[in-house]
């Protein structure tokens, strides 16, 4: 009988020890996420840096800014991708990416750069709201923003290109008739008395003007004012060097000005 009992109690044992055992197994195999699966991740994650280094690299060369050590960065990435080691083709590929867009951003401060020189040169015809954005314009610049610089610049170029001048400083070998017909002016040489008329103050002979000398653009003529202009430019007659036409200054007594 003890012999019995004490069997029973070993193989209660026994199979007390086993499902602990097997408890336990259970257990580590759910909190520790299988190598499979980690893996794959791995893999999908370089997978994406090696595309998304290969799109900007892609940007960068349609561009003309891209470096000459990207590309090989790239083809250093899919090596490794190729022989397994995810993470060492992720690295590679983000110093890539990283690499693609710095020189994008050469791209876009060289053409932003460009463009500020140019509204530079037209503040005197800005308003309070365009000086403002040409300010915020300059800091980017200072700050390296190619993009930024490059959008802003782009639409306050197109803003100012757009807008008609009010006033205008003579250059040497410029002309009245030159003067009109620029596109910011009249963009029509045959309106040249007009600006002859609004700085009849400041014009003699209007075949003689002089550089330094501001004019103002009358940008209040009726279509009659700008009728009679046109006339009086192809009708003027001959004229002589110095000094004004009799039709000029019956022209200049026509009407006013503006």
């Amino acid at each position: 009988m003890k012999l019995g009992m004490t069997r029973v109690i070993l193989l209660t044992g026994a199979v007390l020890s086993l499902g602990l055992a097997s408890g336990c197994a259970t257990t580590s195999q759910q909190s520790a996420p299988p190598a499979a699966e980690q893996n794959t991740a791995a893999k999908d994650a370089a997978a994406q840096a090696i595309a998304d280094a290969k799109a900007a690299y892609a940007e960068a060369e349609a561009k003309g800014y891209a470096w000459t050590t990207t590309g090989p960065l790239i083809a250093k990435a899919e090596k490794a991708f190729k022989a397994g080691d995810y993470q060492k083709a992720t690295e590679l590929a983000n110093k890539a990416k990283a690499e693609a867009e710095a020189s994008i951003n050469q791209y876009y401060l060289a053409k932003g750069l460009a463009n500020l020189q140019q509204l530079q040169k037209m503040k005197s015809m800005m308003n309070s709201d365009q000086l403002a954005q040409l300010k915020q314009a300059e800091q980017y610049y200072s700050e390296s923003k190619g993009k930024p610089l490059y959008d802003l610049t782009e639409k306050l170029l197109a803003e100012m290109k757009g807008a008609k001048m009010s006033s205008y400083s003579v250059v040497k070998g410029d002309t009245l008739w030159g003067i009109a017909g620029k596109t910011d002016i009249y963009g029509n040489p045959f309106e040249w008395p007009l600006i002859y008329k609004a700085n009849a103050a400041k014009i003699h002979d209007p075949d003689l003007i002089y550089p330094g000398q501001d004019f103002t653009i009358n940008r209040q003529a009726s279509q009659a004012q700008i009728d009679a202009a046109i006339h009086h430019a192809k009708t003027r007659g001959a004229w002589k060097l110095g000094e004004p036409t009799s039709s000029d200054l019956d022209y200049l007594m026509s009407g006013p000005a503006q």
